[in-house]
């Protein structure tokens, strides 16, 4: 819900495919940026972003901790 995300405290990093066949980041951009502290990021892939780029997506992981 709408209040849910408002009261998220945990940072969220999101790493998003750019061509996600499931969902664009422009459609989640509504419900991530209800979230007061996070982020998101878009790699050059699908669904599976970790897949085709996982030292990326580990170095943004790390960027959190």
């Amino acid at each position: 819900s709408d209040h849910e995300l408002a009261t998220t405290r945990t940072p969220t990093t999101f790493i998003w495919g750019t061509q996600d066949p499931y969902l664009t980041s422009e459609q989640a951009m509504p419900a991530i940026g209800r979230m007061p502290d996070a982020t998101l990021h878009e790699l050059q892939a699908g669904h599976g972003p970790w897949l085709v780029h996982p030292q990326r997506v580990a170095e943004l992981i790390r960027l959190v901790n």
